[in-house]
């Protein structure tokens, strides 16, 4: 039976030409976009640090080794690429023990991590589609008020406004999901935890040997002491700019906290999801896919190369030999 994720759905919706690309054609970038190489660093690293607080035999990575493994994968990367790109690496180090100290005293108690969910959506009666839901749930954490919640980790460019969030869907899909799955288990509402995927800024150097005190300096507190004292200047010369840095850290991490939604919500979005998912399946054996031509789609497309050879008229072919590889066999990923 085919399979189908949030992903793909989100994909066909954004271009049905990048959807045909990816899960049609079944091909990929041979090197990860930078903001899915970021992504996929800092969620493989906090899994690897959740696995050990829930298991304390845990033997696997440590989120360091899971660091560590990517920097040989960004090493294969092109010289101009880390050059535009700069340290990705050290940066992802730095966001990560950024949100360490930020959840130092975690109220959380995690139950789980990067639970699969698989759901035979052939099942649904009268909206039955022969094909198999799958999707994974990051995190399943408890409060202290014994409140459990579905978790979905994202690194952003910037913290979404609760205006931006409506449009974030995929935790409702997964709360109906799960709720089919493991019924036992009482789900009380969804986290979305924000990360910004870019570390805080280091203040500069000035020609006269004293630091920055840009009053827009994107820097918390942390990282403002630390090259204070890295560069063996005073501390009382700095108290301005740390009061003023003061809760600087909450603009690059925030975790919302939402009850769970109203069914009439609920039964939107999964109509949504299986009409669409509908409109997936019929195309597989169709012919062409329509191209969206958006800027915004565009602009963070990984096919673009390629879909702006074949628009031009240019060797298509070649930049797919050159830059593109299959993907492995159909998981709805």
């Amino acid at each position: 039976m085919e399979t189908i994720s949030y992903s793909e759905v989100s994909a066909y919706r954004r271009c049905p030409k990048s959807w045909e690309y990816k899960y049609k054609e079944r091909i990929k970038r041979k090197r990860k976009g930078i903001r899915l190489l970021i992504g996929s660093i800092l969620h493989e690293m906090l899994d690897a640090y959740v696995e050990r607080k829930i298991d304390k035999t845990y033997d696997g990575n440590d989120p360091w080794d899971v660091l560590e493994n990517y920097a040989e994968q960004y090493s294969a990367y092109f010289e101009e690429e880390r050059d535009k790109y700069g340290d990705v690496i050290g940066n992802c180090g730095q966001i990560f023990e950024a949100y360490l100290r930020k959840y130092r005293r975690d109220e959380l108690t995690y139950e789980a991590s990067e639970i699969k969910i698989e759901i035979d959506l052939s099942q649904l009666g009268s909206n039955a589609i022969p094909v198999t839901f799958i999707g994974f749930v990051d995190k399943i954490a408890v409060d202290p008020q014994k409140r459990r919640w579905i978790m979905d980790h994202k690194f952003m460019k910037s913290i979404p406004s609760a205006d931006d969030r409506f449009s974030e869907l995929q935790l409702l899909l997964y709360v109906w999901t799960f709720g089919m799955q493991e019924p036992s288990i009482k789900i009380d509402g969804v986290c979305w935890d924000y990360a910004r995927s870019k570390p805080s800024t280091v203040p500069e150097v000035l020609k006269n040997g004293q630091l920055s005190k840009r009053k827009n300096l994107d820097c918390d507190p942390y990282t403002y002491l630390k090259t204070v004292r890295a560069n063996n200047l005073n501390d009382a010369d700095y108290v301005d700019m740390l009061e003023l840095l003061e809760g600087k850290e909450d603009t690059f991490f925030e975790r919302v906290f939402l009850p769970l939604p109203g069914t009439e919500m609920v039964v939107e979005v999964v109509s949504d999801f299986l009409q669409t998912t509908a409109e997936i399946q019929a195309k597989r054996d169709e012919g062409r896919c329509a191209r969206s031509m958006s800027p915004f789609n565009c602009a963070t497309c990984d096919f673009r190369p390629l879909c702006e050879a074949e628009v031009r008229g240019l060797d298509a072919d070649f930049i797919r030999k050159s830059e593109y590889e299959e993907r492995g066999s159909h998981s709805g990923n």
